[in-house]
């Protein structure tokens, strides 16, 4: 073989020796290059999870501190349910107060996991990921897994974290669940309209009073709105709230820092008035409080006129034993309350036995009556009695007067000024009315069954607007019913009535008018009667009222009074009839003055139906 051709092969050689280094040396670049690439994906990826667990680590000095002050806190937390049993914390309370380093957490995930399962599972889930990842990155950069661990320490890292983060979160809840208690605490005993204490909390306010000073004077002060129900339906409900609050506000700016104002609920607020030593401070106060109660308020371009009407209780040592029960205080209050608006509303009026009394037995009496309808009188306590009117120029008479009257079952007779004012106010004057009407032709029925001379029935009718077409429906009803004739009964006007009766009642009474009923004003020349009632409405007769009659014949005043209707009435082609005839000396004035018909005890007191039939007639 020549030199050439030796030559020739050795480079050949050579040159498949580099080509093959060369493709060695480039694999094994592309190799660790991909090595390097994958293991900085990982890493990347690594980091993508435990960014925030490292600056989570770098600051967990902060963390711990923290967690610290949240469990010095747990004594104060209710324990409410198994997951957030305190108990279970203390293990971890102990590891946090024992240790500064984050590695030594791991063994509380554990921990985290009893007291909190949904942050145990969390947990879990975050370290099987870095466990994950692990795996991966050691497959792909083929190293060892004491190498990739030593080098990455990553799952370490999540771990550590992962603990750190559920102790926290622990404990966050805790701390948020004690600001929810606080929360849910401040809206059960506040009114979230004013932001005033509620009335379960000024309940408290006044118990502690009670307990923690029992030796000392304070005031308990019901105010209440005078027609607040008025501004709430001229104004609507938005206007009655800016209402409540400013006045709210009023109240407050004459409070002193240990008084305490509180909403009951509507226009009703409550006041322990705690800056007093004596009842005479207490009616200093209340004095100048409602001064300043009747005021306006400005909402926009309406400006509201309020007034108040308040009740006064004083706790003391007069009252020390009685008093023990705020709620006994509270009812005193309202009691007193209730008898300032009563009287005559913006004012007030402290709390007194007699008042007491009175109310207790104004309530008795409602509840009384209220039983007595609902069983639709099935024991006979309501009934009527018939007051005879006597015709005073021919001596005779032709008519009666259905008066109620009440007999209790113990046979205790409450007479009508008693009872009808309750009943009025406590919206039962309907059914009383009912009751009247439906007896009265019953009645009237019966005497026709028995054959007896006819007399006429005048009915006292009362109330508003819909209670009084009410009453006339049932009364055609009731003639239909039973065959009898309008001529037979009359209809007393109250003036409350008047005032009411609407334009298709003046309709219906003017109908019954012309079929012979009789219609009167009742107690005329008092109260609101005008002249344009006699105009407007289809009248028969005026009733003068007996007030007039009492200075008869030697007061001048009522004796000019009193010509001056019957002269009036015969002008305009009315009957008179004088109310409260008690003795012969007025009867002797009417009748010189031409009065039509007289009633009174002078004539007839009221008689059993029984005892009227038997009335020579």
């Amino acid at each position: 073989m020549n030199l050439g051709n030796i030559r020739l092969k050795k480079y050949s050689l050579l040159i498949g020796l580099t080509v093959i280094i060369t493709i060695m040396i480039a694999t094994f670049a592309f190799t660790s290059k991909q090595i390097r690439d994958n293991q900085k994906r990982i890493e990347a990826l690594l980091v993508k999870h435990t960014d925030s667990a490292k600056q989570l680590v770098s600051k967990s000095n902060e963390i711990f501190k923290e967690s610290r002050l949240l469990l010095d806190e747990l004594n104060s937390i209710p324990a409410t349910n198994n997951k957030l049993d305190k108990g279970n914390l203390y293990p971890t309370y102990n590891l946090l107060k024992t240790s500064n380093s984050p590695k030594d957490y791991i063994d509380a995930s554990k921990l985290i996991s009893i007291i909190t399962p949904e942050l145990g599972k969390n947990l879990q889930r975050i370290e099987d990921m870095a466990v994950d990842q692990f795996w991966s990155a050691q497959d792909a950069s083929g190293l060892a897994y004491e190498e990739f661990y030593d080098t990455t320490n990553n799952i370490n890292i999540l771990k550590v974290v992962a603990v750190i983060m559920s102790i926290f979160l622990t404990f966050f809840i805790l701390k948020n669940q004690k600001i929810a208690n606080r929360k849910l605490a401040y809206q059960a005993s506040t009114d979230m309209l004013t932001l005033l204490p509620n009335r379960s909390r000024q309940i408290e306010n006044i118990q502690e009073q009670i307990s923690n000073k029992p030796d000392s004077i304070f005031a308990i002060i019901f105010i209440d709105i005078d027609y607040f129900k008025i501004i709430n339906d001229n104004y609507g409900h938005d206007v009655g709230d800016v209402i409540l609050n400013k006045f709210a506000a009023k109240i407050s700016s004459y409070l002193k820092e240990e008084d305490v104002l509180s909403r009951f609920g509507g226009d009703e607020f409550v006041l322990l008035l705690r800056s007093i030593n004596s009842q005479k401070q207490a009616d200093k106060f209340v004095k100048k409080l409602s001064s300043a109660l009747d005021t306006s308020f400005q909402v926009g371009n309406t400006e509201i006129f309020i007034t108040a009407s308040m009740g006064v209780s004083i706790y003391s040592d007069k009252c020390k034993n009685e008093c023990k029960d705020p709620k006994v205080l509270l009812k005193h209050a309202d009691i007193a309350m209730y008898s300032a608006k009563h009287n005559s509303r913006n004012c007030f009026r402290f709390f007194s036995k007699d008042t007491k009394d009175r109310i207790e037995s104004e309530h008795n009496i409602c509840h009384a009556l209220h039983t007595i309808l609902k069983n639709d009188n099935a024991d006979k306590q309501l009934h009527l009695k018939y007051q005879p009117l006597l015709n005073i120029k021919e001596q005779d008479v032709t008519e009666c007067e259905a008066l109620i009257r009440w007999t209790d079952q113990n046979g205790k007779e409450i007479v009508p000024d008693r009872f009808i004012p309750l009943a009025e106010k406590n919206n039962l004057i309907e059914k009383i009315n009912l009751f009247v009407v439906n007896e009265a032709c019953q009645q009237q029925y019966q005497w026709q069954q028995n054959k007896q001379k006819p007399i006429r029935i005048n009915i006292n009718l009362s109330g508003n607007k819909i209670v009084f077409s009410k009453l006339i429906k049932q009364l055609r009803y009731n003639l239909k019913k039973y065959s009898l004739q309008p001529s037979l009964f009359g209809i007393e006007l109250t003036e409350r009535t008047i005032n009411e009766i609407s334009k298709e009642t003046i309709l219906q009474l003017d109908q019954l008018r012309k079929e012979g009923m009789k219609i009167s004003i009742d107690d005329f020349g008092t109260g609101y009667s005008s002249l344009s009632e006699l105009k407007n409405l289809p009248v028969t007769t005026l009733k003068i009222d007996k007030a007039f009659i009492q200075g008869l014949p030697n007061d001048k005043k009522d004796h000019a009074l009193v010509k001056t209707i019957i002269d009036l009435g015969h002008s305009l082609n009315l009957d008179i009839v004088a109310e409260g005839v008690e003795n012969i000396e007025q009867h002797l004035f009417l009748k010189k003055h031409l009065c039509n018909v007289g009633q009174g005890y002078y004539y007839h007191h009221p008689l059993h139906s029984d005892n009227l039939a038997q009335l020579e007639i």
